[in-house]
């Protein structure tokens, strides 16, 4: 999600990047820069099929405090061909915040699953 300020005063609000790449960041609230980025994922296998894409959401950490990234991810893909090159798919997510969020570097992993119809 790159770097987020936390801005003054009483606030709410949700920092997030979605799967097709939709930025959100309140600038009333917080100042965010730096890269945010999707994560990308390829999945292959027999033209036509369906992959169902489970991925829960992650709990990232720094230190003691913990920040919960509530993950935005398709439920399907659908494979265009068979053979090697499969089909791209993204994975997004966002982070509630308030004033009272702990500074620090918060880090997770997705946990991503395919699951060839």
């Amino acid at each position: 999600l790159g770097t987020v300020a936390l801005g003054q005063g009483t606030f709410a609000t949700t920092v997030g990047i979605a799967a097709d790449g939709t930025w959100t960041c309140d600038t009333s609230a917080v100042t965010c820069s730096g890269t945010h980025q999707v994560a990308s994922y390829n999945v292959t296998g027999t033209n036509n099929r369906v992959v169902t894409i489970t991925s829960g959401n992650v709990d990232m950490v720094s230190g003691t405090d913990h920040l919960l990234l509530t993950v935005d991810a398709p439920a399907t893909v659908t494979l265009p061909n068979s053979g090697n090159s499969g089909v791209d798919f993204d994975i997004g997510g966002s982070v509630d915040l308030t004033e009272s969020t702990p500074d620090g570097l918060y880090i997770g992993d997705f946990d991503v699953t395919a699951d060839y119809q």
